[in-house]
């Protein structure tokens, strides 16, 4: 897991300071980015669980989700920022070769895919109730 959550946020540290070149704001966007995904992917999990498996009428609080959002941007910032740890991600990542880089990019990418996919498709459940 936590190869994964570094290669997650190498890879978007990646796209923000070579496609978006956000310059000396990439540790932190990035930071906004991956705790974006991590959130997205948390709350739909909950929605599943609590509106799907157990009530169709019970609704997470916004407290709650505030605190859950919080929560989670709070701990990517001591996984990630803290005491520049995103500096030994980025050299520890750019050591991997070539096979395992891709197989870490298609891990990351089927992650991006899935957790956007269980947006839209919450969206669209949310319509048809």
């Amino acid at each position: 897991m936590k190869k994964f959550v570094y290669h997650l946020y190498y890879r978007l540290y990646w796209w923000n300071s070579k496609i978006v070149k956000d310059g000396s704001l990439a540790p932190f966007s990035t930071l906004l980015s991956t705790s974006m995904l991590k959130i997205l992917n948390l709350l739909s999990i909950l929605y599943i669980v609590f509106y799907c498996v157990i009530d169709k009428n019970i609704f997470l609080p916004k407290w709650l989700q505030t605190i859950i959002m919080i929560s989670v941007l709070v701990l990517d910032y001591f996984i990630y920022i803290f005491n520049s740890k995103y500096r030994d991600i980025l050299i520890e990542s750019k050591k991997l070769g070539l096979k395992e880089l891709r197989r870490r990019d298609f891990i990351v990418i089927a992650y991006v895919i899935i957790t956007f996919a269980l947006l839209i498709w919450i969206i669209i459940e949310n319509f048809n109730r």
